[in-house]
């Protein structure tokens, strides 16, 4: 029985991955440029429709975007989610923009939620670099 719900659960993610690559082909230049336009919105609720697109299928062409979007965001959930992004991209801009949240950020949540983001990456990072 086990077996039986392992294999179930194998075929459900592969087919989740396999549509999720599919869904990340059909961005095209014109989509990724509507994507970037959301997240420079002045609407939140599209600003955080469009970054979590981003995150989700990892638009790296949406990166400075997102720390736009980080920068100028007044509510804490919208800070948060742009810091998700951020780590979500893994480019090296993004990946800098945590570092120095993690120091500079005035909110003492935000600084402590990228400290631990940013340290898991260098983790990462060493791990991979020491095999």
């Amino acid at each position: 029985m086990k077996k039986l719900a392992t294999v179930f659960v194998l075929l459900v993610l592969t087919a989740s991955l396999i549509s999720a690559q599919e869904l990340k082909e059909q961005f095209d230049a014109n989509g990724v440029k509507n994507l970037i336009t959301a997240i420079n919105s002045d609407n939140p609720g599209l600003q955080r429709s469009g970054l979590y697109l981003a995150g989700k299928y990892k638009v790296i062409d949406a990166a400075e975007s997102v720390i736009a979007a980080y920068d100028k965001s007044e509510t804490m959930s919208s800070k948060f989610l742009a810091l998700h992004v951020m780590l979500q991209l893994g480019d090296k801009k993004s990946i800098a923009k945590v570092k120095e949240i993690s120091k500079f950020e005035e909110n003492e949540t935000l600084r402590t939620l990228a400290y631990s983001y940013y340290s898991n990456v260098v983790d990462i990072v060493l791990r991979y670099a020491s095999n």
